[in-house]
């Protein structure tokens, strides 16, 4: 937490010096939510960017549903995007009556530190911990480690496509068994239908370094503008590899986004 809040202070110093051509996000370029991958691109000076998502993971073993997720988003100049995650969780499996309650909480910053013509490059390191038992029904929903995140976002403009690719390392600390470290690579390719119609979709993969498992899905997704304020986005995918797990799972999103000038 207090390495956040200095990486924090650094980077609002950092932005001063920022090309003062920054493009605000593009909402026709793959990002998360509807998908995985996100894009380097931030909401723009102090606009607050709010996502309410229902997401699903089922399989044959599990059932998991995040209802409401809610995704915050603050941008701080023309660089600089301050995060806030939670989700409402849903789940059961075989073997249980079912659990729910809060799971783990997510912050982030992001620092779209370079845009020149058809390139943008961002860092968004992002830590993920137990929310506090405030409501928290269930506290097995929580992840006994702290994880924190740390990924290099690039977008190319090919036309009016854009192609995003993301890549980083989860490090895991106080962690059970279950957890470990890891590795993730993703790519996205979006672009605009209509004026208010954007389709994307995307591939991603993860390792994990002590057990040798890995995992890959892809994604395909659009966003609807309703207005300059309101977007209504869904996804749907399907995993494509799990190691060590006999079980391919289903995933999906629908939610609204809200822009608040």
């Amino acid at each position: 937490m207090r390495l956040l809040f200095v990486l924090l202070v650094i980077l609002s110093a950092l932005s001063s010096y920022a090309e003062t051509s920054l493009k605000f996000k593009d909402f026709s370029a793959p990002q998360s939510p509807p998908l995985v991958v996100d894009d380097p691109g931030t909401p723009g000076p102090n606009i607050w960017e709010i996502n309410f998502s229902l997401q699903s993971e089922t399989s044959s073993s599990e059932k998991v549903f995040r209802w409401p997720l809610l995704d915050m988003t603050y941008g701080i100049g023309k660089t600089i995007q301050l995060k806030y995650e939670v989700p409402w969780t849903f789940t059961k499996d075989k073997s249980s009556k079912g659990l729910n309650g809060f799971a783990n909480s997510q912050i982030g910053i992001k620092y779209n530190f370079l845009n020149v013509e058809d390139v943008s490059l961002a860092i968004y390191p992002q830590q993920e911990f137990s929310t506090p038992n405030v409501f928290l029904y269930e506290n097995s929903l929580k992840a006994s480690g702290v994880v924190t995140t740390l990924p290099l976002l690039a977008s190319f403009q090919i036309g009016s496509l854009t192609l995003c690719v993301n890549t980083g390392e989860n490090f895991v600390s106080n962690a059970s068994a279950s957890e470990e470290n890891g590795f993730f690579s993703g790519v996205g390719l979006g672009g605009p239908l209509t004026q208010s119609w954007s389709l994307m979709g995307d591939l991603w993969k993860e390792w994990f370094s002590g057990s040798g498992n890995r995992s890959s899905r892809f994604d395909i997704g659009a966003i609807h503008q309703i207005d300059k304020n309101t977007m209504v986005y869904f996804s749907g995918g399907h995993s494509l590899e799990v190691k060590n797990s006999d079980h391919s799972t289903l995933f999906g999103t629908v939610g609204v986004k809200i822009l608040l000038f």
